[in-house]
C-alpha cells in the first residue's frame, strides 16, 4: 500500500481537503487503492523517471499553472544508486536499473555521476515540467 494510504494523517482529511489532493504512484494496484480509499481526491499512476508531463491529469496540469495554489508536496523518491564496479561471484549489481529517460538527458546535460541516483533523477524530472518551472 502507498505509505500516504497507511498513515494516519491521510485518514483525518476531510472530503473537502481531498478534493484538492493528487496522489500518484507508480504501481497500479495502489493507484486502485487510493482511487477507491480517497474517492474525491485525483488518484493517477505515473513513472516520474520515464513519463512526459503530457500524461498528468488535465486539472493537475491546470492546477499547476496557477500562480494563485501554494502547494504542500510530500514525495518518496526512489534511492538507490546504480554500480559501476566488476560484479563479484554469488552478488548481482545494479546496473541498468537507472537507465531512465531522464537519466538520458541528465546525461546530454553533462551532469555526471549523479544521474546515476534515482532520487536525483525524480528530483530532476520535475524541472521538465514546463508549468512548474515557471512557479
Amino acid at each position: 500500500m502507498p505509505r500516504l494510504a497507511r498513515k494516519k494523517i491521510s485518514r483525518h482529511l476531510n472530503r473537502q481537503k481531498l478534493a484538492n489532493c493528487y496522489i500518484s504512484t507508480l504501481i497500479k494496484d495502489e493507484t486502485d487503492y487510493c482511487a477507491k480509499t480517497f474517492s474525491v481526491a485525483t488518484c493517477f499512476q505515473y513513472d516520474f523517471l520515464n513519463d512526459d508531463a503530457d500524461k498528468l491529469p488535465e486539472n493537475l496540469r491546470a492546477d499547476l499553472a496557477n500562480p494563485n495554489i501554494k502547494w504542500i508536496i510530500f514525495i518518496n523518491p526512489p534511492y538507490a544508486t546504480a554500480s559501476n564496479f566488476e560484479r563479484k561471484p554469488n552478488r548481482t549489481n545494479k546496473d541498468n536499473f537507472s537507465m531512465t529517460a531522464i537519466r538520458k538527458l541528465m546525461t546530454t546535460e553533462n551532469m555526471g555521476a549523479a544521474s546515476r541516483e534515482l532520487y536525483i533523477q525524480f528530483i530532476e524530472s520535475t524541472k521538465i515540467f514546463p508549468i512548474v518551472r515557471h512557479g
